[in-house]
């Protein structure tokens, strides 16, 4: 059972271009990066503080 035979789709629309995908991908990947090593580092601060 197809959804536009139905009617229930008209349009389809494409978010990211695909010459988009890998610059994409490396942005996201930078920014979990950024925010993993954020985690790991506020986490070696306050274990480190409670060690002392």
């Amino acid at each position: 059972m197809c959804l536009k035979e139905k009617g229930a789709v008209t349009e389809f629309v494409r978010a990211h271009m695909p010459g988009q995908f890998w610059p994409f991908q490396f942005t996201e990947l930078g920014l979990l990066l950024v925010i993993s090593a954020g985690v790991l580092g506020a986490g070696a601060v306050v274990s480190r503080r409670r060690l002392i």
